[in-house]
């Protein structure tokens, strides 16, 4: 899912046009980012960060006319336990939470959900809108990640609630198109969000940034009907199944902000 941040510009810093270019994107992210990793600091699993670099560098490789390097770093908190889906901030920055490697059943599966929130970094440019009441004056950066919809924040104006839904709808369908081309099963993403997201939203909220879930379950399965026909690798991968051990090895408690700090990196002094 996308979280809306609205960024207020002073009146002598609004350009008429081109405020936001790919430097100024990486910035804003590498703050971002900085503060995540100040709340939550990279899971202590050398298995599961490895793992999941390198599938996010396989998948980066798929995604159309991304110039942005990718980042990425497993941590303990998941500000949306049920989704498990990963943050991803402007500047190629992916923070997956380790419930995600425990509730998945394979590779491809963490795969689709990685894929997802690379898709919207990919696709942010786009995505970048103004209202037309301040002329441009406001821009708005979509942030991958779970929050608003799981804390209730109504980030995100209702003149963009379609735009956010479309970029959902976009982002699944890009995700089972590279997940097919790199071997994966498609179908993968569609049982994960059948399985684990179908009881987060019940029912379809009109004022929902997020899709109806019969709507994006339906647009993955159209699209997966028109891909051509392969044989995606079923079995667990080694890789996947060290990682997802050791991930549980540290992960005791149920509730994220119970895990000791025992389990996370230590800072340097």
């Amino acid at each position: 899912m996308l979280l809306a941040v609205v960024l207020p510009l002073a009146a002598q810093e609004r350009p008429a046009s081109g405020f936001y270019n790919l430097e100024k994107e990486a910035a804003l992210g590498k703050a971002l980012a900085e503060e995540t990793i100040r709340r939550s600091p990279p899971l202590d699993s050398p298995n599961a960060q490895r793992f999941v670099r390198s599938l996010g560098q396989k998948i980066a490789s798929y995604l159309p006319d991304i110039k942005l390097p990718f980042f990425f770093s497993v941590i303990a908190d998941d500000e949306c336990r049920g989704a498990h889906e990963p943050t991803a901030l402007p500047g190629g920055y992916i923070f997956v939470p380790a419930g995600l490697l425990v509730a998945a059943q394979d590779d491809a599966e963490v795969a689709g959900m990685l894929a997802h929130a690379m898709a919207h970094v990919a696709r942010a440019p786009g995505l970048r809108q103004a209202t037309p009441a301040n002329n441009g004056s406001i821009p708005l950066i979509f942030i991958g990640g779970s929050a608003a919809e799981s804390s209730g924040v109504a980030a995100i104006p209702s003149s963009f609630v379609e735009a956010q839904r479309s970029a959902e709808l976009e982002a699944d369908v890009t995700s089972v198109q590279i997940m097919a081309r790199l071997g994966f099963d498609p179908n993968a993403l569609v049982r994960f969000i059948s399985r684990l997201q179908k009881d987060i939203t019940p029912r379809f909220n009109p004022n929902s940034p997020m899709p109806d879930p019969e709507q994006r379950v339906a647009a993955m399965r159209s699209t997966i009907d028109k891909l051509p026909p392969h044989e995606p690798t079923a079995e667990p991968t080694v890789e996947f199944t060290t990682a997802r051990e050791e991930v549980r090895s540290l992960i005791k408690q149920p509730t994220p902000s119970r895990v000791p700090p025992s389990l996370f990196k230590k800072k340097p002094e």
